[in-house]
């Protein structure tokens, strides 16, 4: 099983970790939506940035 962290991409500073073992991501037209191992689920209004299958991360970003 391959869980991601997810990180939050800033302009004033690096990357912030939002999120980790997140095992599912659902990208719906105005949020993302990640569940984590245990199911806990984390609405994130924004846009997918990047998702890096090697490095197991998701950056995602505020719509500016």
């Amino acid at each position: 099983m391959c869980l991601s962290t997810v990180f939050e991409r800033r302009k004033d500073g690096p990357d912030a970790c939002l999120l980790r073992n997140v095992a599912n991501v659902r990208v719906e037209p105005e949020q993302i939506i990640f569940t984590d191992l245990m199911g806990a689920r984390t609405v994130y209004t924004g846009r997918l940035y990047n998702m890096d299958l090697i490095e197991n991360t998701i950056t995602v970003s505020k719509d500016e």
